[in-house]
């Protein structure tokens, strides 16, 4: 995504860009954000089963192999991944999550616009553009289960929260039996026809891809 993202940011700006990916899979967002800021989302939105399940799966996994217990902790990503590179110049974030809050979404908004406050502080610009992207559609468990389309919800309810911020849908290019969505060179563009309209003034170019405006029950 990002290396489609620079591709057709360069091709209309003529400008260098520098990426610095933070990658890391199964990332939840408390894992990008510093102490202060979990302290207040603990236990808030929380399922007491759903935690039991997950502290009995990494008590399995921390016998199985200690560095995978170390890489689940709270804020380690923070810093690790982050923190290294804050004296870098920044012109802005890109964020894709959103696969592992779907059992905390009641809380997603409000920790992911703690986590850009944050991540805006430590490079000290307040309004630095914050563009992510709404997870991909996905079989996640049986037919019952809504919880990516309440997160879906949750992440459009982020952008009422987070000044100077922008999302890109991806309701059109997800796949049923692959979390992650095979058409990445969509997203990337996507992504940086948001940046090239919202942060460098080129008018010509759609912001975002399909969004959803009203729904009609029949």
């Amino acid at each position: 995504m990002g290396s489609f993202f620079a591709r057709n940011h360069y091709g209309l700006q003529c400008r260098r860009l520098l990426l610095c990916p933070t990658t890391d899979g199964n990332a939840s967002s408390p894992r990008r954000t510093g102490h202060q800021q979990l302290g207040r989302f603990t236990n808030r939105g929380m399922d007491d089963r759903r935690n039991a399940r997950l502290r009995e799966r990494r008590k399995y996994r921390s016998r199985q192999n200690p560095k995978l217990d170390t890489n689940s902790r709270l804020q380690c990503l923070y810093n690790i991944m982050l923190l290294p590179v804050k004296n870098y110049t920044a012109r802005g974030f890109l964020w894709y999550q959103g696969e592992s809050n779907l059992f905390n979404y009641q809380i997603y908004a409000p920790m992911m616009t703690a986590m850009v406050q944050l991540w805006r502080n430590v490079w000290e610009t307040p309004d630095m553009p914050f563009y992510y992207v709404q997870i991909a559609p996905h079989k996640y468990g049986n037919s019952r289960n809504i919880n990516s389309a309440l997160l879906q919800e949750a992440q459009m309810k982020a952008l009422q929260t987070i000044p100077n911020s922008g999302m890109i849908p991806t309701i059109d290019v997800g796949d049923e039996f692959c979390i992650h969505p095979p058409q990445k060179n969509v997203v990337g563009l996507r992504l940086a026809n948001l940046a090239l309209t919202k942060t460098y003034g080129l008018h010509k170019f759609p912001s975002t891809g399909p969004m959803m405006t009203k729904v009609e029950y029949s």
